[in-house]
């Protein structure tokens, strides 16, 4: 066999050794996941409503209607330290309902979604609400969405080492 043929053959081999060893990172990772995942789940009792994460919702609501940027932003996670929320084009916000979500599946999904972008984020719990409210703006046309009844999910998590529910997102139903 000449040279070539060994190198190629050589290539060929390492290749595939590091194709194989992906797999099994990938299945680790994966694995790893599935049991942060279930931990969470069971540490949440997803049936169970939280006052506590339900507060956070209302002030969140109220602090908007105050145009209080501050304290709106104590609501929220980090990532949205530089968010504005639109307060200077706001009107009202009114809240019509607030519902848990109790489907294990759709904190499955978001808790594996949460992972995929935030790998280091440390969740110990996680709460989902349906918030059915009421909102005004001064300007519609500035806003990616018109004033009027609109329904959302509120996505709350307490991160590990803290007692405080923090809103992580709001996603449309």
């Amino acid at each position: 066999m000449n040279n070539n043929k060994k190198k190629l053959l050589l290539i060929i081999i390492f290749s595939l050794g590091l194709l194989g060893g992906c797999k099994i990172k990938s299945e680790d990772t994966n694995e790893y996941i599935s049991t942060k995942i279930n931990k969470i789940i069971e540490e949440t009792n997803i049936k169970e409503l939280s006052a506590e994460a339900e507060q956070i919702i209302k002030n969140s609501f109220l602090y908007s209607n105050q145009h209080d940027l501050d304290k709106v932003l104590q609501c929220y996670v980090d990532r949205y330290k530089d968010f504005n929320f639109g307060l200077n084009n706001l009107e009202y916000m009114e809240m019509k309902c607030l519902t848990l979500i109790t489907d294990e599946l759709r904190y499955r999904q978001y808790i594996n979604n949460i992972f995929l972008n935030e790998q280091n984020l440390e969740i110990k719990e996680i709460k989902i609400y349906e918030v059915k409210y009421d909102i005004e703006y001064k300007n519609d046309s500035i806003e990616p969405t018109d004033s009027g009844e609109t329904t959302k999910e509120y996505i709350l998590i307490k991160i590990k080492d803290s007692n405080n529910w923090l809103i992580h997102s709001i996603g449309t139903m």
